[in-house]
């Protein structure tokens, strides 16, 4: 929680010397040091228990890099429900932070859009295509993928559980990524099923309708971290020093180079930027 202390204006000092006339002259004093540090936060949350699938929806001719031949998919962000007139998609893992100020723990990528419906299954499931379109001139390029189509009603929000408390993080919100968020991972080895491909990648399944990539994701996540630290105050209401880390949402330009904050490598453990 952050502390704010209020200065007691110069209208209710005289208000308690005009009920007090016999009383000394006191002196009133509020003395507050706040210092607010956001600090970029990279932090490498490691393997998924559950996959991340991407099922081949074929060829489209348009992408971030202009008319080309792209892959695109219907996109299954980890074991997935569905209930109340939405699904739930869920990515988990332990981490081990040394990031100052979090703490290790475990780790949950919550993905929810309305509708009871799933990959491949209905209208609202998240749409994704290569980054590139070229595997031959730029493999990391087109083993890449990215956002094509979010429903408006996507919400992403990782969670990470510590022993000092719980950090909620929106990284999606109402089908848009909230600014200085974003999150990444590489397979830990692509796994084929499905329509056949010559060879297993993702660039191949993007533009193989009917082919499957499903695998545990190595994932990292970006976000602004604020810690605000305190000051003492003196007398007449100030209030004692401390220092408090504050997480707050995200307050910073994504850096990287137009992946929007979603990329995958075939190489473990090399993030597509």
């Amino acid at each position: 929680m952050k502390l704010q202390h209020l200065p007691i204006t110069a209208a209710v000092a005289l208000c308690l010397a005009a009920a007090a006339p016999g009383l000394a002259e006191a002196q009133i004093k509020t003395s507050t040091t706040n210092t607010t540090t956001t600090t970029e936060v990279v932090l490498s949350l490691g393997d998924s228990a559950q996959n991340f699938t991407l099922y081949g929806l074929g060829p489209v001719t348009s992408g971030p890099l202009g008319a080309g031949t792209y892959g695109s998919f219907d996109t299954g962000q980890g074991t997935c429900s569905t209930g109340s007139g939405a699904t739930t998609c869920i990515l988990s893992g332990n981490f081990s932070s040394t990031v100052s100020g979090i703490g290790s723990g475990s780790w949950t990528l919550t993905t929810q859009y309305a509708g009871t419906d799933g990959p491949l299954a209905g209208p609202n499931s998240p749409i994704s295509q290569t980054y590139g379109d070229n595997p031959s001139g730029n493999l990391k390029q087109a083993d890449s993928i990215t956002y094509r189509d979010l429903s408006p009603s996507t919400n992403v929000t990782l969670t990470l559980n510590t022993a000092s408390g719980t950090l909620v993080e929106p990284m999606i919100v109402d089908g848009q990524f909230v600014k200085g968020a974003g999150y990444s991972f590489v397979y830990v080895q692509d796994a084929c099923s499905g329509t056949a491909v010559s060879t297993c990648n993702i660039y191949n399944v993007g533009i193989t309708k009917g082919a499957v990539d499903s695998a545990p994701g190595d994932f990292t996540a970006e976000f602004a971290y604020t810690t605000t630290t305190g000051g003492g105050g003196g007398g007449g209401g100030g209030g004692g020093g401390g220092s408090t880390g504050v997480p707050e949402p995200a307050t910073l330009t994504l850096l990287g180079a137009g992946l929007i904050g979603l990329g995958l490598s075939r190489r473990r453990r090399q993030i597509a930027r």
